[in-house]
């Protein structure tokens, strides 16, 4: 197709992080498992749709002095569209363990694709995009409106103007605020004394990524909920908690008792919408306290007070916009990310409930098996927990060269015995 429009935007800091070096594979997936009968005219119809919703589906990555630059485009290459024939339930397995090293072309986009694992009455949807444009909760968005247009193909989708850069998300009182102007270029300059410690070195982590992906029935993930209503938790707490627990008990020296965990910072941004691609993630930091005697629930309580605090005293604009001071850090970030074990044990992501129906027409969402990522950094490991259809699920993902599979399996397996004895033990 012919370009009739382009709108050019440097990528953002935390894009351009993810963007690593437009070669290596950072890809996230969502894959949803369906009962019922599709149609790849419909499939067909609906990526065109969604394509032609969000601008970043449209986009490709051009260079200019090593500096990677988003051309969005009004019209561009159709998202790919694959059919594998499915065989075995767990196939959908190895097509992601592909997915997750199959790079984008970058400078021909689009940076999304979807994979269909087909067979008689049942099938794989699993959408797959550079973490460069989008994030789970973007992935989610676009597979909720394909379902809905494969379900009423004649649905319109509104579409929306692209960003052209982080400060057109930041209102005009921020911009103009002198005391604002110095808190973000101090934060910047001291990470800039900092990355200017960092040795580049191009490494590649040794090993290969896998995933470990638990569900639990709704009787399990009924109970837990309501036992954390009683002590006054939250189930994501508690994951949290048995988790960094089972850590503790297989890594003993190399624990670190620190888990990083993203906050999805939608809501505190009026003009990113629900149903709008958006991809940036501050982290927190959050560790289990540690005194002697104290009960599961104790602790989970405690670590769920301290992230309220930390999302709390967030301040969603000061990170934009103190980041996008650290573009030339950017190269001895990525250095850091690829050789350094890393302060913390994992990041753990918490999706929440997928607010995708569960019922259609032709078509029913048995399940969703999971939200996956794997970062070239050298400590990969990353939790990810989503609930759908009254079940809460979790995806493990590592790599073998920095946690081998068996001990993560064993970490899953204390995790799991952790967890379902502090739900029973009154």
């Amino acid at each position: 197709m012919n370009d009739e429009t382009t709108v050019i935007r440097r990528m953002s800091f935390f894009e351009r992080l993810m963007y690593v070096d437009g070669v290596t594979p950072v890809n996230c997936v969502i894959s949803a498992r369906l009962y019922g009968v599709l149609s790849e005219e419909r499939l067909r119809n609906a990526l065109d749709k969604v394509q032609a919703k969000h601008p970043m589906l449209r986009a490709t990555v051009i260079e200019e002095n090593g500096v990677p630059y988003f051309a969005i485009r009004s019209r561009t290459t159709r998202i790919p569209l694959r059919t594998v024939r499915r065989s075995t339930e767990d196939d959908w397995r190895k097509v992601m363990l592909d997915e997750w090293q199959t790079p984008f072309p970058v400078k021909q986009g689009p940076l999304v694709r979807l994979v269909w694992l087909r067979s008689d009455g049942i099938s794989e949807l699993m959408l797959v995009g550079h973490h460069c444009v989008c994030d789970g909760l973007s992935l989610v968005s676009i597979l909720r409106e394909i379902l809905q247009l494969i379900d009423q193909p004649d649905v319109h989708l509104a579409s929306y103007l692209p960003v052209h850069s982080v400060r057109d998300i930041v209102p005009k009182e921020i911009l103009a605020s002198r005391r604002k102007a110095i808190l973000i270029k101090g934060k910047a300059a001291l990470f800039r004394l900092f990355a200017m410690t960092i040795k580049e070195k191009t490494t590649t982590p040794e090993g290969k990524h896998y995933l470990i992906y638990w569900k639990a029935d709704a009787s399990s993930t009924e109970a837990l909920k309501q036992r954390c209503r009683v002590e006054q938790t939250t189930p994501y707490a508690a994951l949290c908690v048995a988790f960094m627990q089972g850590f503790r008990q297989i890594m003993g020296t190399r624990f670190k008792n620190k888990v990083m965990c993203p906050v999805n910072i939608r809501r505190y941004i009026p003009s990113i919408h629900n149903d709008m691609m958006f991809n940036y993630a501050p982290t927190i930091a959050l560790r289990m306290d540690d005194r002697p005697n104290q009960r599961f629930w104790e602790v989970a309580r405690s670590l769920k007070e301290a992230m309220n605090r930390k999302i709390d005293n967030l301040d969603v604009y000061e990170h934009l916009l103190a980041a996008e001071e650290l573009h030339a850090s950017v190269p001895k970030l990525i250095s850091l990310l690829r050789q350094s074990k890393g302060s913390y044990d994992c990041a753990f992501s918490n999706m929440g409930r997928i607010d995708i129906p569960k019922f259609y027409h032709s078509f029913t969402i048995d399940c969703f098996l999971g939200i996956t990522v794997a970062l070239p950094w050298r400590n990969s490991t990353t939790l990810v927990t989503s609930h759908f259809d009254g079940k809460i699920d979790l995806s493990f993902i590592a790599n073998d060269g920095f946690i081998p599979y068996a001990k993560a399996m064993a970490i899953k397996e204390v995790a799991i015995e952790i967890l379902v004895g502090a739900i029973e033990h009154l």
